[in-house]
């Protein structure tokens, strides 16, 4: 039996809007073909897209970061900063305020002048194949 993607969309609204038990869902799913489909987003920058660089050191807890140069960067812009995954939320002139360790990346400390890089749809076609994209099949 395959799903509309509205019931589909409805059934998780309900899933997270109500407490439903473990056994529930299980027998919902029962019997049930589903199907899911990803559209794949690259975790880090792979084509080297520098677009500024750190104009102070980047401690563990900063959550406001000051870069050389933020006209290139806007709100909801993904980045790498030697490997960690920087969410922008919003930009104040060079400062930039961050969530920081985006997808389980770890947050580090940063050194004044490191290179600031995006991650962007550009990314996407470096994606290795094969990639599970953390995806193991299992249920929440």
């Amino acid at each position: 039996m395959a799903l509309s993607a509205e019931f589909i969309s409805a059934s998780l609204a309900d899933l997270y809007g109500n407490i439903i038990n473990a056994s529930n869902i299980h027998d919902w799913c029962v019997g049930q073909d589903v199907t899911y489909q990803t559209v794949p987003r690259a975790l880090k920058d792979y084509n080297g897209n520098v677009v500024t660089n750190l104009a102070k050191d980047v401690t563990l807890t900063d959550k406001v970061i000051e870069v050389v140069d933020a006209s290139s960067i806007t709100k909801d812009t993904r980045l790498d900063i030697d490997g960690e995954q920087l969410y922008v939320t919003s930009k104040s002139g060079n400062k930039i305020h961050v969530r920081r360790g985006e997808d389980a990346t770890t947050i580090a400390s940063h050194l004044l002048g490191g290179e600031v890089k995006t991650i962007t749809v550009e990314d996407n076609v470096f994606i290795d194949d094969g990639d599970d994209f953390g995806f193991d099949g299992s249920f929440i």
